[in-house]
């Protein structure tokens, strides 16, 4: 998904650049093109999701609000899709299965915290136009460049989550307990 992400990005700024160009040099209101085109392109992606990232996923979108995986929960492969919000994934007590599972996070602007116990190593693979991540052994801000950042234990862990985000602006908090 990171491969994937970074080009799908490139093409969102450079479309939206040359909006803002268009709409400049037409003196015509480019907010009101962009929302319709925005709902378009959710619409689109819904459409054609199975065809993108294939069906061995369970996809869910969230537009507004916020996600939480707490308590008991079974961890599985999993993408979700949050336009503007929160996400708070805890892995304490979690039912984590043997081997690596992948979580994906896309959306517009989101702040996501994960909790894991000391046992599950977690890798957080981070892509946006602004993207910081936190984790007990690194603090990171990135412009327009990826961040890669694991858990002490995720090469030796035998539960791993692997988390990836694609956010136009991405705050990523991990702790390990």
């Amino acid at each position: 998904m990171q491969d994937r992400s970074r080009p799908l990005l490139g093409v969102f700024l450079v479309l939206l650049g040359l909006g803002f160009l268009v709409a400049n040099l037409l003196q015509i209101s480019f907010w009101s093109i962009c929302f319709p085109t925005t709902l378009i392109v959710i619409g689109a992606l819904l459409l054609i999701r199975p065809k993108v990232f294939g069906a061995s996923s369970a996809s869910s979108w969230y537009l507004f609000g916020n996600i939480k995986r707490e308590g008991e929960w079974a961890v599985a492969d999993e993408e979700l899709w949050l336009l503007v919000g929160d996400a708070r994934l805890d892995f304490t007590r979690a039912q984590v299965p043997v081997g690596e599972t992948r979580v994906h996070i896309n959306g517009f602007i989101g702040d996501v915290d994960v909790i894991a116990p000391a046992d599950v190593g977690v890798l957080i693979s981070a892509s946006g136009v602004f993207v910081d991540v936190r984790t007990p052994a690194d603090k990171i801000d990135r412009f327009l460049s990826p961040v890669n950042s694991a858990s002490s234990n995720y090469v030796t862990a035998e539960r791993k989550v692997h988390l990836i985000t694609t956010f136009l602006i991405g705050d990523i908090d991990m702790l390990q307990r």
